[in-house]
């Protein structure tokens, strides 16, 4: 499993309007089998729920089609803006998140990382 060439070339559009590297998570890296089972836990525990974008949706067939930047605040929401308006990301899949995974104010204290999923992924 690796990352699908859509996700790869959206996160080379954010990168080069934001100036600036991040940490990135895409697929999962504690349990690999997650990423083929799309995130169903016959084989031990996932990340993301059950068909997230990060293991390719519902219906993906490249790999990931998602992305965490583990960045908050200011430069987290810089970093929605330049998905949503640079980059073709629709406003409902570029967002600020909490540690488990729901959406929150990129100025929060509960922000804990930005959640972008390429505009093709059935999933979340």
């Amino acid at each position: 499993m690796g990352d699908s060439p859509e996700l790869t070339n959206l996160m080379g559009c954010i990168a080069s309007k934001t100036n600036a590297g991040f940490t990135t998570y895409t697929f999962e890296q504690s349990n690999d089998l997650c990423n083929y089972t799309r995130g169903r836990a016959e084989c031990g525990p996932c990340s993301h729920r059950v068909d997230s974008c990060h293991y390719g949706g519902a219906g993906g067939t490249n790999g990931s089609l998602a992305v965490d930047y583990v960045v908050v605040g200011l430069a987290g929401q810089n970093i929605v803006n330049a998905a949503v308006g640079d980059c073709g990301v629709p406003r409902e899949k570029a967002r600020c998140e909490n540690s488990a995974g729901s959406r929150v104010e990129c100025n929060s204290s509960a922000a804990t990382h930005v959640h972008i999923s390429a505009p093709s992924c059935d999933g979340f």
